[in-house]
């Protein structure tokens, strides 16, 4: 993970906050990994805590830059479920096929299981862009 720019303007100093480095430099020996929680010595030290804010050397951990436009942290969007073709009823195969004028050959003497398997086909058919 490398160094964004700089921090996020709208991020503001609490010390009461979780922090995360933000630029690789040693600490107690060891260098540091960005991204990485910062050590509870430095937590605990309010003034040393200021001083690394200061220098851009932590940033809010779990910080989410706001929407430009709206001002407000995108909400994760929520895929689509697909279609279950196997707990459609006859009934309600029947009316998507009228409704879609979907022409399947031998639809009205097909039993149920076979009208499932035929629709998802075809509508797997349609998925692929493959004309009828």
């Amino acid at each position: 993970m490398a160094v964004k720019g700089v921090r996020h303007w709208k991020q503001e100093f609490d010390k009461h906050a979780d922090f995360v480095w933000r630029k690789r430099l040693k600490w107690d020996k060891e260098m540091t990994v960005v991204g990485d929680p910062i050590p509870a010595l430095l937590k605990d030290n309010p003034t040393k805590l200021r001083r690394f804010w200061e220098s851009q050397s932590i940033e809010l951990a779990g910080f989410e830059a706001p929407d430009v436009a709206t001002g407000r942290v995108a909400e994760p969007e929520e895929e689509p479920e697909a279609a279950d073709y196997s707990k459609m009823t006859g009934k309600v195969m029947d009316a998507l096929v009228a409704d879609q004028e979907i022409a399947i050959e031998g639809w009205d003497d097909m039993k149920v299981p076979e009208k499932r398997i035929a629709l998802a086909e075809h509508m797997t058919a349609l998925g692929d862009g493959e004309p009828e």
